[in-house]
């Protein structure tokens, strides 16, 4: 089940058109407003984030510091 879940978080990021740094600002300007209730609402959020910062150094659109 969570194999499942890594890879359709990780298939719906990489299906759209190209990851920025926008769309990383905005999933942590996301957590920050909302509440992080439970292990499983971070575990989301560091996978997509991890995902999605991944991307962006492979792409050497940031780098990894």
């Amino acid at each position: 089940m969570l194999k499942r879940k890594i890879i359709g978080v990780y298939l719906k990021i990489f299906l759209e058109d190209k990851l920025t740094v926008a769309q990383l600002v905005k999933l942590v300007k996301k957590l920050a407003k909302g509440v992080v209730e439970d292990k499983e609402d971070l575990d989301a959020y560091y996978q997509k984030f991890w995902i999605m910062a991944t991307g962006l150094v492979e792409a050497d659109v940031i780098n990894k510091k």
